[in-house]
């Protein structure tokens, strides 16, 4: 592997291995911690979207205290219920973190991560990386964020550019944290400290929402382009299909109001679309309510219609509207 500045990729990537092999070499007290590093845990779980990106490079440090402190305060057993909401917005936001800097990271580094972080062995093929299906379900298998429909795949292997294993490398690792969120749960036992009880307090009555109010103009590019497809009679992916019902459920739409997207398309069935809308909506089947894909995936599947990103911030269809709509009650 090429030579790296350890202290470098654990700021960027306190997660990750090389953030383990940081902790070995350096003591961390999360009794002692930067306010400014409380207050951006504290922004990310509240899904303040503003809540940059930038990483502390004089002080790497403290972005492997703010790791180990939210991690430490998402197993507290004191958290219950509202542990899977506010991981979940905390690893999103470390995930699309993640595959932001290793867009930037030569090949072998994006390959050891691949290797040392989330335990999969990839191979490098004529400058693309490649992963076994196989090692892909293994790490997927309880979660239903990544969808393997329409990523790059011959004979049981996917290839990925430099790009798309980055994005793909962001999204395993929401996976992946939340594996080793449950396993670390299961084993934790209550911590009190001030961090904990300002922490507690601040998400004990929190409950977010969707809006009330919709508004179509506010959707993301990917959402204009499913529904302007169908409402011209073009039949559109299964995989833009399921993002486009788990959008509308994540955002409050009725059922019945999503079926009307889908009653011109060239491949319209109305008893197979209720039944594939129903189970999106968790009403049947394993009765999970389904999410939309992120942003990166969706760039992967080659159905995000721009280049770069719609917000400067938000990396989730849902996210992105939630700000365009919060823009409004600004005004």
């Amino acid at each position: 592997m090429e030579e790296y500045d350890l202290e470098i990729l654990a700021a960027k990537y306190p997660h990750s291995h090389w953030g383990k092999e940081y902790l070995k070499k350096n003591s961390i007290d999360l009794n002692k911690i930067d306010e400014k590093v409380f207050q951006k845990i504290e922004s990310v779980f509240k899904k303040e979207y503003e809540a940059d990106f930038l990483v502390d490079y004089l002080t790497p440090k403290n972005e492997v205290q703010a790791y180990l402190l939210a991690f430490n305060l998402l197993i507290n057993p004191k958290l219950q219920n509202a542990r899977e909401r506010l991981a979940s917005a905390f690893f999103s936001w470390l995930s699309n973190r993640t595959s932001r800097l290793l867009s930037n990271e030569s090949m072998m580094i994006i390959l050891e991560y691949f290797e040392k972080s989330l335990k999969i062995t990839p191979l490098i093929q004529e400058k693309r990386i490649v992963i076994k299906i196989a090692d892909f379900f293994n790490l997927c298998k309880n979660t239903h964020k990544i969808k393997l429909v329409e990523l790059p795949i011959l004979k049981g292997m996917i290839f990925l550019d430099k790009y798309q294993a980055a994005s793909l490398a962001g999204e395993l690792t929401y996976s992946y944290l939340f594996r080793i969120l449950n396993e670390k749960t299961f084993l934790a036992t209550a911590i009190d400290n001030e961090y904990f009880e300002r922490f507690n307090k601040a998400f004990k009555k929190e409950d977010l929402k969707v809006a009330t109010k919709l508004d179509h103009t506010k959707y993301p590019p990917c959402i204009k382009l499913f529904i302007e497809e169908l409402s011209n009679g073009l039949a559109i992916t299964h995989f833009a299909r399921f993002t486009l019902a788990a959008f509308m459920r994540q955002i409050g739409v009725k059922k019945e109001h999503v079926k009307e997207f889908f009653n011109k398309a060239s491949n319209f069935n109305s008893q197979r679309t209720e039944y594939q809308i129903s189970h999106i909506y968790g009403e049947i089947g394993s009765r999970i309510k389904y999410s939309a894909p992120s942003c990166d995936t969706l760039k992967v599947a080659k159905l995000c219609p721009i280049q770069y990103y719609c917000d400067r911030y938000a990396r989730h269809p849902v996210a992105v509207y939630k700000r365009r709509m919060r823009q409004i009650d600004r005004q």
